[in-house]
């Protein structure tokens, strides 16, 4: 772990020793490393501040592990979004670290981490910076308003809104995008759309907290904190964005919206470890920021107890007791490891020596000749995987591939996309 000496307001330390807010916000080490991946055009003293303001609003983000709140600002840093503002763009939540200790068979609090959540305006935000798009906007329709679409040799979207929407139900939720040389929608009823909240972390979270304050009432404040959760406050602005990350799938984006969804998608599953992101050299850090290949948490969001494999023994919906292996945590912050790489299909691709496949065996045969040109084609079909999370979506998509790419190019992507397969497959076990 890095030992980076900084000057704050208790004196000089390293930098993994800050552990005060106050600390933390006045560190010149910080400073610098905000500096360094935040875009040029945006100013490092200010996102401190917002970071700073985000805290006075949730006192509760001045507790958090100072690494875990140092990466999670590097983040944002990197968007170029500012979290907890009027404009919706992201979210700093602190969550509960828990850890089941089988000796008094309760969980105890481990420490208090903190994720980044973006907004579906803060999607959007990131989706225009591509230059590939006109516009791109997330809508929900409600029972009563004039509302048709279609798929296929007619394709059409058409949304009229009638009247407020105050009192009447949502029925669907759809994401356009206009194009320089057409249009895109998609489309899901509203439920289907919401469901996509079981993967949030901070939502299974504030489904726990709202099931504690229930049964005790020593705690009914979790109830108060869980409704400051993006998906309970925000609920419909949480859909919107669903759909414009499906929408987005789909649509010709450049690498960093491919490194800047996949972060997001990792980060809403609370799968990012924030405190290795801040302690790692920060040259690696803004290489990790700027593909998306950013250290991993073990296991579902592993050190949380929302973790499957960190409960105690308890009835399966059938009636049978199950016990899962408990995980013990790391309590230094390691930098990314290599394995984390290797799950990015783009960062696969860059790394392959100069390899050919011969797409009738599918064996890889080496040349010595160095690495080789990436098509166009196949460097966004690779930035699509980056922003799927359902498998069914990849079959969808291969027979289509299989037209467009040349052999060769084809023969990558579907060695990509079968790992990304299995990847998701797992993490939705």
């Amino acid at each position: 772990m890095n030992q980076i000496a900084t000057t704050t307001k208790s004196g000089v330390l390293p930098l993994t020793e800050i552990n005060k807010f106050e600390d933390f916000i006045s560190a010149p080490a910080v400073l610098e490393r905000i500096k360094i991946v935040l875009p040029a055009h945006l100013n490092a003293e200010r996102m401190m501040r917002t970071v700073a303001l985000a805290a006075y609003k949730n006192p509760k983000l001045r507790e958090v592990h100072m690494m875990s709140l140092l990466g999670a600002t590097m983040t944002l840093a990197s968007l170029g979004l500012e979290p907890n503002t009027p404009l919706g763009h992201a979210y700093l939540i602190p969550f509960d670290k828990n850890r089941y200790d089988r000796k008094t068979n309760q969980y105890v609090l481990e420490r208090v981490d903190v994720n980044v959540i973006l907004g579906y305006k803060g999607l959007i935000d990131l989706a225009r910076r591509t230059g590939s798009l006109v516009s791109i906007t997330a809508k929900i329709v409600y029972h009563g308003d004039e509302w048709s679409y279609e798929y296929g040799s007619n394709q059409h979207l058409r949304h009229r809104p009638v009247g407020l929407t105050e009192g009447r139900k949502p029925k669907d939720a759809y994401a356009f995008a206009k194009l320089t040389d057409g249009e895109a929608f998609e489309v899901l009823p509203y439920g289907e759309a919401l469901s996509f909240r079981r993967y949030s972390q901070a939502y299974q979270t504030a489904q726990r907290q709202i099931d504690d304050a229930g049964k005790n009432e020593k705690d009914a404040w979790k109830a108060k904190s869980a409704g400051e959760t993006p998906w309970i406050k925000h609920e419909r602005e949480m859909v919107q964005k669903t759909m414009v990350r499906r929408l987005s799938n789909w649509l010709p984006m450049s690498i960093n919206y491919a490194a800047a969804h996949r972060v997001d998608q990792l980060a809403e599953q609370g799968k990012i470890d924030y405190a290795a992101l801040a302690t790692t050299p920060i040259e690696d850090a803004k290489d990790m920021l700027t593909t998306g290949v950013v250290p991993e948490q073990e296991g579902e969001a592993a050190g949380s107890d929302d973790a499957p494999e960190n409960r105690p023994e308890r009835d399966d919906d059938k009636g049978r007791k199950t016990r899962k292996k408990a995980v013990v945590s790391n309590e230094t912050a390691e930098p990314a490891k290599a394995s984390s790489a290797a799950d990015t299909p783009i960062a696969q691709a860059a790394r392959q020596k100069a390899e050919t496949v011969d797409p009738s065996t599918g064996e890889v045969q080496s040349s010595s000749d160095g690495p080789p040109e990436m098509s166009t084609a196949l460097e966004d079909a690779l930035g699509k995987l980056l922003r799927i999370y359902d498998p069914g979506e990849i079959d969808g998509a291969r027979p289509y591939l299989r037209k467009e790419l040349t052999p060769d190019d084809f023969a990558v992507w579907q060695r990509a996309s079968l790992e990304a397969q299995q990847r998701l497959s797992k993490q939705k076990r």
